[in-house]
């Protein structure tokens, strides 16, 4: 994966908050001489020996899952970023855009777990709600086990993993602290301590880099949920129409 040396991080953990903060991935795999891509929210996890892998669920309807089971796959989680005008910076300077991502390739297993999927959709809800009164997923609730058999669970067996952090580290700390500050402004005060951390080769702390925007976005969009109804509407699907991804 290519990018300037000053701006790849591989070190997990400064690459792994990233991922926990904000875990709406791409995934995008190829089959037959197409791309197939879908937004999909992730789970990261540790495994026996240190490697580490994705969790996530997809509609059984999405033609992407039917070719997934032991494909490379290729995953992307964007995370802040904003243009960074001239004007932002102490000393003279061009204009750029400066972002937080991270690249991870990896082979994909696919599971068709039944019942079982609402284990892994309540720990994503858990890991998403941010507050001790949080939402969480009553297994027994006749919506969600109407939809368990329509998900499938996928799991990424990380191969390689890079964040992309740029955050103009080449420049002055004057400047680089200015278009830190410009960044947070535009994003949101939430991430201010993830992007800080990053920006001076810091490794974030794991609940400092959890903006519940990010979070919310990830579980409760309208592109995920088909539907505002909130007697169908659960942990991002509509049982009424179905899963979308």
């Amino acid at each position: 994966m290519y990018h300037y040396p000053n701006y790849r991080e591989d070190d997990p953990e400064r690459v792994i908050p990233v991922i926990k903060a904000y875990p709406l991935g791409l995934i995008v795999s190829r089959a037959d001489g197409q791309f197939r891509a879908s937004h999909i929210p992730f789970v990261v996890e540790q495994g026996v020996g240190g490697s580490w892998r994705l969790r996530g669920h997809m509609d059984r309807n999405n033609p992407q899952l039917a070719d997934l089971d032991g494909a490379s796959v290729y995953v992307v989680f964007q995370a802040p970023n904003a243009y960074i005008s001239p004007s932002v910076y102490v000393t003279r300077q061009l204009p750029t855009w400066n972002y937080v991502a991270v690249h991870v390739e990896g082979r994909c297993q696919v599971e068709i777990p039944g019942l079982g999927i609402l284990d892994d959709i309540a720990r994503l809800a858990q890991e998403s709600e941010r507050h001790e009164d949080g939402w969480v997923l009553d297994k027994e609730d006749s919506r969600v086990r109407t939809l368990a058999p329509l998900i499938g669970r996928i799991l990424v067996e990380i191969e390689q993993m890079e964040g992309r952090f740029k955050l103009s580290q080449e420049k002055s700390p004057a400047d680089r602290d200015a278009a830190t500050a410009h960044l947070v402004e535009r994003v949101g005060l939430s991430a201010r301590p993830l992007v800080e951390d990053l920006s001076f080769g810091r490794k974030p702390k794991v609940d400092e880099a959890l903006p519940p925007t990010a979070y919310g976005s990830a579980m409760t969009s309208t592109e995920d949920v088909g539907s505002t109804n909130p007697d169908t509407a659960v942990a991002g699907f509509d049982v009424s129409q179905g899963l979308d991804r």
